[in-house]
């Protein structure tokens, strides 16, 4: 047994899927699935009865959760364990949302570099709501995520805006514009990635395109881009991607099947910032200095992305 073994039990205990818990994780599926049955094996009992569309776990699995998560917990914890002479000096552990602008993300890592220069930052990659709930657990130090960002425990620092694209058939009657409005995507489907990615942000996404009578959402089970874009390609669906970001997961829409549409609704923008726990800065002054760096640079002027 080995600690990636528990990792991978606990994701998909708490996803009950293999393909979510995999996206977690960053591998595929197939390892992902090799790895719990190597436990199941080693430990002498099934964790999961698994269905087509989802998983649940045994009772053997469900008591194994509890322990599972505590020997987790201590394991991270060995990263923060300080050396002599250097108990402020553990890594600085930001979160990223993987579809938040990477520029952003380049940005706050480039800033702290400069106040904190031989310590470590250590990346975590996740959507906005996962990232906020690891930050509420005292798990991460800083995370840029997509706004806005439900209630008023957390510091934020709005640092970019953006705007909003339509991703469809090359064949698509919209394909030959050079602007669409969200009235024009009534007549169709359009796809989005699931709300889980960031509850607040897509829902208040999906409340605008219901008024402009877009009625007909359709959504991916996950943050896959390569699924957004299969289902666009197949179906005749449209989609709303982020203008400008530039990122691997939008070069899907780079194939002359595609194109891309500015959405022209100035007021419905993009958002990205990094938020903080008030807390950790008392620990932290270097996390604090770059704070104010940001603050100083972008909070009247934020990047455009």
């Amino acid at each position: 047994m080995d600690i990636q073994q528990i990792r991978c039990f606990l994701a998909v205990a708490e996803e009950q899927h293999f393909g979510r818990a995999a996206e977690r994780l960053r591998i595929t599926p197939s390892p992902l699935s090799r790895r719990i049955r190597d436990l199941e094996n080693e430990l002498g009992g099934a964790l999961f009865v698994r269905t087509y569309h989802q998983v649940r776990l045994t009772p053997f699995g469900e008591r194994l959760m509890e322990p599972a998560r505590e020997a987790l917990e201590r394991f991270d914890a060995l990263r923060d364990v300080p050396v002599e002479g250097g108990a402020d000096r553990r890594p600085v552990r930001v979160g990223a949302a993987p579809l938040a602008a990477p520029q952003v993300t380049a940005t706050v890592q480039a800033v702290l570099g400069r106040h904190a220069p031989g310590i470590r930052t250590q990346v975590e990659l996740a959507p906005s709501a996962e990232l906020l709930d690891l930050l509420h657990a005292a798990k991460l130090d800083l995370a840029v995520v997509h706004f806005p960002v439900p209630g008023d425990d957390l510091g934020r620092l709005a640092l970019a805006t953006g705007s909003y694209a339509v991703a469809m058939r090359a064949d698509d009657p919209l394909s030959t514009r050079l602007t669409v409005r969200l009235a024009d995507l009534a007549d169709r489907p359009l796809t989005l990635t699931s709300p889980k990615v960031h509850p607040v942000m897509m829902g208040t996404l999906r409340e605008r395109l219901r008024r402009a009578g877009v009625h007909d959402l359709r959504e991916v089970p996950h943050s896959d881009a390569v699924q957004v874009a299969a289902q666009v390609q197949t179906t005749g669906s449209r989609s709303l991607i982020m203008a400008g970001l530039k990122h691997p997961s939008s070069r899907v829409f780079d194939d002359p099947a595609f194109t891309v549409v500015r959405l022209d609704e100035p007021d419905l923008i993009v958002e990205v910032g990094v938020v903080w726990r008030e807390d950790s800065l008392e620990t932290l002054p270097y996390v604090r200095s770059c704070l104010e760096d940001l603050r100083d640079e972008y909070a009247h002027r934020p990047m455009q992305v």
